[in-house]
């Protein structure tokens, strides 16, 4: 059997030609292949760079723009996200309290992603497996830009995401850190996150470029740092270190915006020291600053577990916002807030102080922190009225008075223009004598409805306020010297007295509105209040001596009821001491007022003045005013005040007739006078 077997032919040159061309056509495939991908790796790497360029000019942009770190940093991983391709960008911020890298902004295209990213327990402390050695932790610990393709960090994944596989996905990661210039750890951490076939178009110069990127953030961050610290400082209260009130106001109005439709409300409290300038005249500038940051400290500890807001929002005042569930709270607060103010003083000074609080609350009282500092405001002035250490709640009659003050302080400018405000004459006698030696002119207003107002509904609020008082003052000087000329006129030689408020006594101007609207005082009486007078005796007294200097007489008004003296008024030199009426209504049965209303003839004795009793409205009280030596009277038994041409038709008639004389008794037998009164009225 003859068998068959396969024997090729000797491979022809032919042949041999051909799978020579093969194997070179394989070649230049391959060549071909990899040139192909050179090049797609170039234009990827190109067209990355390009969108770098990108990223950069959107940043320089927003660096402009942007003053919020916060909100840099949301933007900032957006623009990454857009700009590169990368799936996801964030931005950890060490929170070293806790010892964790907490992610405070995040962007991916995946909404899962972003959701996983912004709940991730990143840990500064590499020992805390799994989190700690994530590429985050290492860039901060390092302090150098991480790269996936780094073996550590690759096996550290493989772990992690085996662990977490919800990130089996998102494993490749570039982390840089954002360091600032004198901290010796990073502020933050920037994290791309990429997808493992595009790492190795992330190459060195591109990390180079994100590096630069970065490092222009860094300076940016560092521009923003200095620019808050320096908008602390201003709006920092460098004695107290608390807010002071720009910063308390701006505070403040955030917080009620972000409770605006929440059922939340919040207590806004003013708290003002009483007579604080005494203890700075008394103990001296850096006593009263170490008391001051004593009481800032006691009230920040009295309000530790309140989530408060404190801030010294003026030299001796305080602001106060809490968050309250109904306004009875504060009858619990600020009894606390009181006790501080004085157990700093007492530590302090060894001596005491008070302190007067207002409050009013959000959303009923206002809606926006200038409102209720103001309503606040006028809380605290009516603690002070009822003689300090004190609080009052913006509420019924406080916030009626607030209502009328607005309207006064809107209204009165108006009225004195269009000549609305008109002066009564109240007449002043000599009993002795039995003649009229006076006028005092009286404010009234007129509204333009025709109808008159009562003074105590205008005349407190104008008294208060600087411009205000002013513009009476000088309508007042232009009415007296109008009524002195028609005074010569009708052939009176009367006394022209006005009222000039402290406000406007006080005044650095007060001196050159005489000189342009009554520069020659003669005739003419300036009234000044008792506390303005004499507890402003340094200021007040060289302008008393010019005021006499130019003819006019000066009167002390309200005396009895401020801080009087005899050394004061003895220098001070008045003309006229005017006894407040309250002593001529309660002296008959009040041994006080009758000791003052007797103390008053000594003292005017000795200052060589005339003394008037204001209010004598009865024959009574001007037998005993006669009795105590009392010459010179003002009051409705005379006449109420009158409009100026009632005054002119009638003043021939209004002295009244004394039914018996009255000689005054000595100053040894007041006390049985005193005793006497006392058995008339049992």
């Amino acid at each position: 059997m003859i068998s068959a077997r396969w024997n090729p032919a000797p491979a022809s040159g032919l042949q041999r030609q051909l799978d020579r061309i093969g194997a070179w056509t394989v070649l230049l495939m391959a060549a071909e292949a990899i040139l192909a991908m050179i090049a797609l790796i170039w234009r990827y790497r190109r067209f990355m760079e390009v969108r770098y360029q990108r990223v950069h000019q959107a940043l320089q942009e927003l660096m402009v723009e942007s003053t919020c770190v916060q909100d840099f940093y949301a933007k900032l991983v957006q623009i990454s996200v857009f700009a590169t391709g990368a799936l996801a960008a964030y931005v950890a911020v060490p929170d070293h309290a806790s010892g964790k890298l907490p992610v405070h902004a995040a962007h991916a295209q995946d909404p899962r992603l972003q959701e996983i990213l912004g709940s991730l327990p990143l840990s500064l402390d590499p020992d805390v497996f799994p989190w700690g050695q994530m590429s985050p932790c290492l860039a901060y610990h390092r302090k150098q830009a991480v790269d996936p393709r780094s073996p550590h960090v690759s096996g550290v994944m493989m772990r992690v995401i085996q662990q977490y596989p919800e990130l089996r996905h998102y494993r490749e990661v570039i982390a840089w850190p954002i360091m600032l210039s004198g901290v010796k750890n990073p502020c933050a951490i920037f994290v791309l996150e990429i997808t493992r076939i595009n790492r190795w178009f992330f190459g060195k110069s591109l990390i180079a470029h994100w590096e630069s990127l970065l490092h222009d953030v860094e300076r940016y961050l560092e521009r923003l740092e200095a620019h808050s610290e320096q908008e602390r400082l201003i709006q920092t209260d460098m004695l107290t270190g608390l807010p002071n009130r720009t910063r308390f106001s701006e505070q403040a109005e955030w917080l009620l915006r972000a409770v605006e439709h929440e059922p939340i409300s919040w207590g806004i409290a003013v708290l003002d020291l009483d007579l604080f300038n005494e203890i700075n005249t008394s103990y001296g500038p850096h006593q009263a600053d170490n008391c001051l940051r004593m009481i800032a400290h006691n009230l920040g500890e009295a309000l530790a577990e309140k989530d408060a807001l404190l801030a010294r929002i003026g030299g001796d005042e305080f602001g106060i916002m809490i968050p309250v569930t109904e306004t009875g709270q504060v009858a619990d607060i600020s009894p606390q807030l009181l006790l501080a103010v004085t157990a700093a003083a007492r530590r302090i000074l060894d001596a005491p102080l008070s302190t007067s609080i207002g409050w009013s609350f959000f959303p009923q009282d206002g809606q926006n922190v200038h409102t209720l500092m103001a309503q606040a405001d006028e809380a605290m002035a009516e603690a002070k009225k009822a003689g300090g250490n004190e609080y009052r709640v913006y509420s019924g009659a406080v916030a009626q008075r607030a209502v009328q003050r607005l309207w006064v302080h809107r209204s009165f400018p108006g009225a004195i223009e269009r000549g609305d405000v008109h002066f009564f004459l109240q007449p002043k006698a000599d009993m002795l004598a039995v003649r009229l030696t006076g006028v005092e002119m009286l404010a009234r207003w007129r509204s333009v409805e025709g109808r008159w107002i009562w003074p105590g509904k205008f005349m407190p609020y104008v008294e208060e306020n600087a411009h205000l008082i002013r513009l009476l003052g000088i309508r007042a000087l232009q009415e007296a010297v109008r009524l002195r000329e028609r005074m010569h006129d009708e052939h009176l030689s009367l006394q022209i007295s006005i009222n000039i408020g402290a406000k406007h006594f006080l005044n650095p101007a007060f001196i050159g509105d005489l000189e342009t609207h009554c520069p020659d005082g003669r005739g003419i009486t300036l009234e000044i209040t008792e506390t303005a007078s004499v507890t402003g005796r340094k200021s007040a007294q060289p302008i008393m001596e010019w005021c006499q200097s130019r003819g006019f007489a000066l009167s002390m008004d309200d005396f009895g009821t401020g801080y009087s003296s005899l050394l004061s008024v003895a220098r001070l030199r008045f003309n006229e001491l005017k006894l407040d009426q309250g002593f001529i209504r309660a002296f008959r049965k009040d041994l006080a007022s009758f000791g003052v209303a007797g103390a008053s003839r000594l003292l005017s004795q000795i200052a060589q003045c005339d003394l008037v009793a204001e209010g004598v409205a009865t024959p009574d009280e001007l037998h005993l005013w006669l009795l105590l030596g009392g010459r010179y009277i003002q009051g409705y038994l005379l006449a109420p005040p009158l409009p100026e041409n009632a005054f002119f038709t009638w003043q021939n008639w209004l002295l009244p007739a004394i039914l018996r004389p009255t000689r005054a008794i000595a100053l040894q037998d007041m006390a049985a006078l005193w005793q006497q009164l006392q058995q008339e009225n049992a």
